[in-house]
């Protein structure tokens, strides 16, 4: 603090006396001043004062002024709730602002990591569906058909091949062999054998070319089964032949027949394109199906866009695969009318649970029919290859049924298709309802 500014020290003590005027008492500050002046505790001086004036006191400030020019104390930021269950409270009740985000930032949930195991999980799940059909594939009581002359005979031979077969074959006895082809131009079973002077083993390629190979190991074994059955007709031939260390009677190997009833075609001579053909079924129906329900808005729209693209698409398909790979066989329009329909039932059923849902439904299509129908619809191996009850099971979805139909059409055109087209057609209405259902509530909800 600067100090008092004096008066100059006379000369002489003789003349201090005279010359120094009498002390003026110093005037106090106005209180006004004195209350707001807040930053030294002594009334200012003029630098320009001469020794020995009075200085007047300066223009008091107004309070109002005092109190906008007062610093403000500093509030303490109280800090948010908690962001997530159980977090612990901050220390003291008070965090600085730019410290929370960075203690928030430290808890979040890696949402990164769980991307990645969800995709892993999703890629696990593709893998499992489309090989654990082929991996736990194995006949069990494929349907074959068996006659002859002899039922003793017949009843022999057919527990013989069950027995040496460990059950994938199961036998229906016929009348005759017309009977027997005629059972496997209607696909009740995959082949049929024929007893007698001149006996003879069906097979139907088309049927499935899984069973084909199966066939082809009954015709080589039967001449010896044949052989142990007449043995064992002979007096105490039973006997010798159920004893293990015994030889039968020796009896001369009958010369069997093989014969292909419905073969495959020449352009597909091992059936991989008519496997290849029922593709399009499932991918053909996901593609439209989601593209419609992402484009087109409105239910009468989005119904007349599928019925168009499914016409189209069944119509170039069929194109294709008929008359340009010749991997197809049957009617044109039959064969195009399959496809169309499934495409239908598939495409249906996608935009009705987009629809209804939003976009959560579309992938319920997706999840729905390639990931469970596609790997059980016995495309590849028949039905009675995979685990009770899948292959039933397979037959009730668009795939499988579609399949089913490309197939009969093809090659078995007395086969009984009522069943997989009213598959197709249960499909279709389901989708149809759904998307009816969706319309209606969204009128209902809409406000006037």
């Amino acid at each position: 603090m600067d100090p008092e500014p004096t008066a100059p020290e006379p000369a002489g003590p003789a003349d201090a006396a005279a010359d120094t005027p009498p002390a003026t008492p110093k005037t106090a500050a106005p209180p006004d001043e004195a209350a707001g002046d807040v930053a030294s505790a002594e009334p200012a001086v003029a630098q320009d004062a001469v020794p020995g004036e009075v200085v007047p006191p300066e223009a008091p400030v107004p309070a109002e002024a005092v109190a906008a020019t007062a610093p403000v104390p500093a509030e303490p930021v109280q800090a948010p709730p908690a962001m997530w269950p159980g977090a612990p409270p901050p220390k003291g009740g008070v965090v600085a602002g730019a410290v929370l985000p960075a203690k928030v930032a430290a808890h979040e949930a890696p949402v990164h990591v769980g991307i990645g195991v969800g995709l892993a999980l999703v890629v696990a799940l593709i893998v499992l569906a489309f090989s654990w059909p082929a991996v736990t594939a194995d006949p069990r009581g494929v349907p074959l058909a068996i006659t002859g002359d002899d039922p003793a005979q017949v009843a022999v031979v057919s527990a013989m091949l069950t027995n040496n077969f460990n059950g994938a074959v199961a036998f229906t006895t016929v009348d005759d062999a017309a009977a027997a082809t005629k059972a496997i131009e209607r696909r009740e079973v995959y082949g049929a054998i024929v007893l007698g002077a001149e006996p003879v083993v069906y097979k139907a390629t088309a049927a499935s070319p899984a069973v084909a190979p199966m066939l082809e190991r009954i015709h080589e074994a039967l001449p010896h089964v044949l052989a142990a059955a007449a043995a064992q007709a002979q007096p105490g031939g039973g006997d010798t032949v159920t004893a293990p260390d015994q030889t039968p009677p020796a009896v001369d190997l009958v010369e069997v027949a093989f014969e292909d009833v419905a073969p495959l075609l020449a352009d597909d001579q091992r059936g991989m394109g008519l496997a290849a053909a029922t593709l399009p079924l499932v991918l053909g129906g996901l593609v439209g199906g989601v593209a419609i329900s992402l484009v087109v808005t409105g239910a009468i729209r989005r119904l007349t866009a599928l019925v168009v693209y499914a016409v189209t698409a069944g119509l170039v398909i069929t194109a294709l695969l008929q008359t340009w790979f010749g991997v197809l066989g049957g009617a044109y329009l039959a064969n195009a009318a399959v496809f169309a329909c499934c495409l239908l039932a598939i495409g249906t059923t996608i935009v009705g649970c987009a629809s209804l849902l939003g976009l959560p439904g579309i992938p319920i299509g997706p999840v729905l029919f390639l990931l469970l129908a596609n790997p059980i619809a016995g495309v590849t191996m028949p039905p009675e290859f995979l685990p009770s009850p899948w292959g039933a099971v397979g037959q009730l979805f668009p795939p499988g049924a579609g399949a089913t139909l490309v197939r009969d059409i093809s090659y078995f055109p007395h086969a009984n298709t009522v069943g997989p087209w009213l598959v197709l057609a249960a499909w279709t209405a389901l989708g149809l309802g759904l998307v009816t259902w969706a319309h209606l509530r969204t009128r209902t909800t809409a406000p006037a």
